[in-house]
């Protein structure tokens, strides 16, 4: 309700959520529970100090409604300065990474997200044996993320080309 006041500007009640929360947890149970259910990804990576985005989609069938797509974030930010952000942005990033909420990921020791870490977070992921079909990035700044992609294990023909698990998606106006 406090995201859809401030920062979309509509009105709303803080007694009607826009998710309900028995629906919110029905979903909550791991996105590769079906090993052979097709993963698609999104990555948007982050300039300096942004967030880095990952997002993870699977589509189950399920014997009441059909289907249901199960989404699995990650996010990443920055740790050195985050209180600063914070005061700034005023957005509580170090609350939203504690273990108890999960939301987001504080690499610490870094003021800015390193496209290594970002690469070894992806292979683990592949060597976990999640289905991942595709990961559509943004454009921006992939040319630093694809040396690194093949530093930690991915083949060229992963990285770049027709069959590639990595595929161009722009997000900006030129697109």
């Amino acid at each position: 309700a406090e995201f859809e006041n401030l920062i979309l500007n509509r009105r709303v009640e803080t007694k009607a959520p826009f998710i309900t929360a028995p629906v919110w947890k029905a979903c909550g149970f791991p996105l590769d529970s079906n090993p052979t259910a097709p993963i698609f990804g999104g990555l948007d990576l982050s300039g300096v100090s942004d967030l880095t985005a990952l997002v993870y989609i699977q589509q189950l069938e399920d014997k009441e409604t059909g289907y249901k797509w199960h989404v699995t974030p990650k996010f990443w930010i920055p740790g050195e300065g985050i209180k600063d952000k914070e005061r700034v942005e005023k957005v509580p990033y170090t609350t939203w990474a504690e273990p108890e909420y999960g939301y987001i990921n504080l690499v610490h020791g870094t003021s800015t997200i390193e496209y290594e870490y970002i690469a070894e977070q992806i292979m683990l992921d592949v060597k976990e044996g999640k289905p991942i079909k595709k990961i559509a990035f943004d454009r921006y700044n992939y040319k630093h993320l694809k040396p690194w992609l093949k530093h930690v294990g991915f083949k060229e023909e992963d990285v770049e080309g027709d069959h590639s698990l990595f595929v161009e998606f722009g997000q900006g106006f030129i697109s």
